[in-house]
């Protein structure tokens, strides 16, 4: 039998800093990174029933789309539920806060404190503080919120973009002759 050489197996490596350890929520994530991830979340969930609903539309028949759509989008909405709750736990640990606190993101308008709560200067119990987003990361979140809020107010001021139906003709009546 010829000698085989072993090589001892590589130690397992840290992270490295900023890096995310998953499947597990670890560390802390800043307002501003966490402002962009839920919105991103949002557009990706919009953009995604978008897709599915046109794919449907083409490949089933018309009766049995909106059943299907039922359960493609509460499956997706489950997805969208994990990813939340997931950052929302970074971010609870941002405030130095337990995980358990980002249930309360299932809250409407409680959610929002996620958004304007200050997280804790520097290092608390669940790590250092998160690395600053960067330049793009924060004129992506302000000019998303200034959409969402610019045509909050188009709404609110002119209404929803229905065209109404034309007007139904009315019916004209035989003249009476004598």
């Amino acid at each position: 039998m010829s000698e085989v050489d072993y090589q001892p197996i590589a130690p397992s490596r840290k992270p490295p800093e900023g890096r995310r350890r998953l499947p597990w929520p670890s560390g802390r994530m800043g307002r501003i990174r966490y402002i962009a991830c839920v919105l991103g979340l949002a557009i990706l969930y919009t953009l995604s029933l978008s897709l599915i609903i046109t794919v449907l539309t083409m490949v089933l028949p018309p009766e049995s789309v909106a059943g299907a759509f039922q359960i493609w989008s509460a499956g997706l909405f489950l997805l969208l539920m994990a990813g939340l709750l997931f950052w929302s736990v970074e971010r609870a640990h941002d405030a130095n806060l337990p995980g358990w606190v980002a249930l309360l993101v299932l809250v409407p308008g409680v959610n929002l404190l996620f958004w304007l709560w200050p997280g804790k200067h520097g290092e608390n119990r669940y790590g250092p503080p998160p690395a600053p987003a960067n330049l793009l990361t924060k004129i992506g979140v302000c000019l998303t919120v200034g959409l969402l809020v610019l045509s909050y107010l188009y709404t609110k001021t002119y209404g929803p973009m229905v065209s109404e139906p034309p007007p139904k003709p009315v019916p004209q009546l035989p003249a009476y002759q004598e």
